[in-house]
């Protein structure tokens, strides 16, 4: 997910642990300097598979640090007359504040540099997806399937990550060598085949 669809993620109706699914309907945005719930990038909505194991991680989670719930308007942050918007964040700050991308990055550099490793924007959170994409394309999840759990366009995602998926010319030596690899018939009953018209 992108940081912003994480810092929206509603805790009470975006997390289907029976499914396993998380609904990516928003994101916190900044317009204008002011945060704001807004629309998908794309106004592309997406469900995203998750594992058992996070489906347990978040439950842990939520127990520790309880969903907020949160107000912002929705868009337009200055407008006249702004409509605003309330949902139980699963991520916050102390206050009743949503996630700020500066602070969440800003703490994300101090862990980096705790880890040993450059906190440059190669680093940054942002990875986490990336990683999530390599990952499913190398298991050799299709393109397509993959751009559906990001809300990205299948193009972008061939284009950006093609060379992370698995090799055709090993992939169709594993595909013969499985095909060859099967249990021989027994001969009296392959010649009996033969016959048959």
């Amino acid at each position: 997910m992108r940081q912003g669809e994480m810092f929206a993620i509603d805790a009470e109706t975006d997390i289907d642990f029976l499914r396993r699914i998380i609904h990516v309907r928003r994101q916190v945005k900044i317009i204008r300097g002011k945060q704001v719930f807004a629309p998908i990038k794309n106004d592309k909505t997406h469900d995203v598979p998750i594992t058992e194991l996070l489906c347990t991680l978040l439950a842990r989670y939520m127990q520790v640090f309880p969903p907020v719930k949160v107000t912002l308007p929705w868009k337009e942050a200055d407008g006249k007359n702004p409509e605003f918007k309330t949902f139980t964040l699963l991520l916050s700050r102390p206050g009743g504040k949503s996630m700020h991308r500066k602070m969440a990055n800003d703490r994300w550099k101090i862990a980096l540099r705790r880890a040993g490793m450059p906190d440059d924007r190669w680093h940054m959170m942002h990875v986490l997806r990336h990683t999530a994409v390599s990952a499913r394309l190398s298991a050799g999840i299709s393109a397509r399937a993959v751009a559906e759990f990001i809300g990205d366009a299948e193009e972008t995602v061939m284009a950006t990550y093609s060379h992370m998926m698995p090799d055709d010319r090993d992939r169709a030596r594993k595909a013969m060598q499985r095909f060859f690899s099967r249990p021989e018939q027994n001969p009296a009953s392959a010649s009996a085949h033969r016959d048959v018209p």
